[in-house]
Order: structure tokens, then sequence, then C-alpha cells
């Protein structure tokens, strides 16, 4: 129906975009190339989905109207409660070998 409509709008305008920028050679444009066009398209279908989507009337299904996510983010190793080994002369005496064979 009209959603799919408006999401192929949003899927068009991040194709294109992905697609078009790169070919951009203008001098003053110079600093987009930087920017990932990905990104940017990601941001113009946001743009559109704010701009144009939403006040006609309709709105696009996102991931969270899809299912519930549930979690943290991720952890670093040294903060999940595992128990790290020292790092002193017997530790380094006991892995060196080892490195030294990955690394030959």
């Amino acid at each position: 129906g009209a959603e799919a409509g408006w999401m192929m709008l949003e899927v068009v305008t991040c194709m294109l975009t992905m697609i078009l920028l790169p070919l951009v050679k203008h001098e003053k444009l110079k600093w987009i190339h930087y920017i990932p066009s990905s990104l940017i398209g990601l941001l113009l279908a946001t743009f559109v989905e704010h701009a144009i989507v939403r006040p006609a009337g309709y709105e696009t299904r996102t991931i969270g109207d899809l299912g519930e996510m549930k979690g943290d983010l991720p952890r670093s190793l040294w903060n999940r409660g595992y128990d790290v080994p020292p790092l002193n002369g017997d530790t380094l005496a006991k892995i060196t070998p080892t490195a030294g064979t990955l690394a030959a």
C-alpha cells in the first residue's frame, strides 16, 4: 500500500545519494568526499521520513515496531568480571614462547 510507496521513496533517496554523490567533482564540494555517501544517504532518508512522510500522515515501520530489543551495550573485557591474569614477569615468561612461535 501507501506505506510501501513511502518506504521506496526513502530507499531510492538513499540509493541515489550513494550512487551520485561520489560523482560530484566540484572544487567547492571537495570536502563532501570525506563523509561516507552511505551515511549521507541515511541522513537524507531520515530527513525525508520526518519532513515529508510523517507530515503526510504516514509512518514507515522501524525495528522497534517489529520487536523488543533487550540487553545492555557491549562491555569491555575488563568490566565483565573475568579473572584477567596479572601483567608481570611470570605471565610474560609463560606467553613469550607461544607468542614467538605465532609471530614466526
